[in-house]
């Protein structure tokens, strides 16, 4: 069984947002939910498990509808940095410690680092077009690959910006195939991101990534393991 459906101990129904369960159900299925949340909603969704003599709910229902999900799960959350110059020696001018749900997680994450973006611009005719250091859409994808699959943390650096996943890659996935290769540690969380809008279409983001970066600066993103990470990284345009 995938992590994300294991249940966790001694939480509730109270611990789980229902208005944010209503207002996915009415986004999903596009219609109101008319009646009460209850438990059997929750199960049929796989947000809560009956895996155990009390309903409990899910890693992944927590994750994802949880009214303070690191409270359960305190490694779930991202830690963010932007360095001054190019390695962690340098001085940190910009951080923040990121709590929530995981759609939460990923906009605030993909803030930030718009906040740490540079932009540059170009006279085409007679009008200004701004250029963006890294494609947005590269960088949300980057960071909703890592929410999908563990905790994290994002390092941004004058020449690069550095998406840190605990966790190395799983057995049937290598370095020379991860482009062509899909699997998905948390299937429900998968699931809830691609009902979500997170994720376009599974097994499609790596080449997204490849191609939206070979466009915006000539260079492939990076993906390499260190110690016990995954790591991707996008060159900066500007370097």
């Amino acid at each position: 069984m995938k992590y994300d459906f294991f249940p966790i101990s001694y939480t509730t129904i109270d611990d789980i947002d229902l208005d944010k369960v209503r207002s996915f159900f009415s986004r999903i299925y596009e219609r109101e939910y008319q009646n009460a949340v209850d438990e059997n909603l929750l199960v049929n969704l796989e947000i809560f498990t009956r895996m155990l003599d009390t309903p409990r709910a899910t890693v992944g229902g927590m994750l994802l509808f949880g009214r303070e999900p690191q409270r359960f799960l305190p490694q779930s959350g991202i830690d963010l940095a932007r360095y001054s110059g190019t390695d962690v020696s340098h001085e940190i001018i910009d951080r923040a410690n990121l709590d929530g749900t995981l759609d939460e997680l990923i906009d605030q994450a993909v803030v930030f680092v718009k906040r740490n973006t540079r932009n540059s611009g170009i006279i085409t005719g007679t009008k200004r077009v701004d250029i963006s250091e890294y494609p947005m859409d590269v960088v949300r994808e980057a960071i909703t690959n890592a929410v999908a699959h563990r905790d994290y943390s994002i390092a941004g650096f004058d020449d690069r910006l550095e998406v840190h996943s605990p966790g190395r890659l799983p057995n049937t996935i290598n370095l020379e195939n991860i482009a062509y290769r899909q699997y998905s540690r948390n299937r429900l969380v998968m699931e809830y991101l691609l009902k979500l809008g997170y994720v376009e279409r599974l097994g499609t983001g790596i080449r997204l990534m490849q191609r939206r970066m070979l466009e915006h600066c000539g260079r492939e993103p990076e993906f390499f393991e260190r110690d016990d990470e995954f790591i991707v990284c996008l060159q900066s345009k500007f370097f």
